[in-house]
């Protein structure tokens, strides 16, 4: 296994940060529909917490369980420089982290978060929280599609409406660690079928994933 290499993290100057941004979302329309569709549907959010979107489920009879992924993932005693601690350090990530029943959620909101982990650690990943995932179960995904290059900010995603998002910087930055093509998407979520591929303004790439 190849090591998980040290996170790269920091606090970005308040003069570069640039202004927050409204985008069309569609995507996320076709998915908060599909959701609708269940009842009282129960979602994951592993993006930057955003008391707006706990009340717009809320609002909608979703129940919302919110982890901040990044912040637990860069935490220092999840990472190592050394070759053999690779797995361990995964294995008490897990151990750690996102503790819940097989076959709870009936969705995942990941927001762009997918693209600033290791690609390793991002396949763990899913290959864990999956097994969170009911069948039938839907994941929303953006991913970024410029050349990785340098600290790129850690953004907040707010909906504004249900086809309409507000992406926020946050005061967090970290390297993007890979791009992402269709067919590394579907690798990546291995066990869904794909719902939709839209890229969007902004260098994202939006998808709906559907658990087999």
């Amino acid at each position: 296994m190849n090591e998980l290499e040290p996170i790269s993290i920091g606090v970005a100057g308040e003069q570069d940060r640039p202004l927050a941004v409204r985008m069309q979302a569609d995507v996320l329309k076709e998915f908060l529909r599909a959701i609708d569709r269940k009842k009282r549907a129960v979602l994951l959010d592993i993006g930057v917490p955003t008391g707006s979107n706990v009340e717009f489920f809320f609002g909608r009879e979703v129940k919302l369980y919110v982890e901040d992924l990044l912040e637990a993932y860069s935490r220092p005693e999840y990472s190592t420089s050394l070759n053999d601690q690779r797995a361990p350090v995964a294995s008490r990530f897990f151990r750690e982290n996102f503790k819940y029943p097989v076959d709870f959620f009936d969705g995942l909101i990941c927001w762009d978060l997918l693209s600033y982990l290791d690609p390793e650690f991002a396949s763990l990943f899913i290959a864990r929280v999956s097994a969170m995932m009911k069948s039938k179960s839907l994941i929303f995904a953006l991913f970024q599609t410029r050349p990785p290059g340098g600290s790129d900010w850690i953004h907040q995603y707010r909906i504004v409406t249900e086809s309409n998002l507000e992406r926020t910087p946050t005061d967090r930055a970290m390297s993007i660690r890979k791009i992402y093509q269709n067919r590394d998407v579907t690798q990546l979520f291995d066990g869904y079928e794909t719902r939709r591929f839209l890229l969007m303004k902004h260098n994202l790439l939006a998808v709906i994933m559907q658990k087999y």
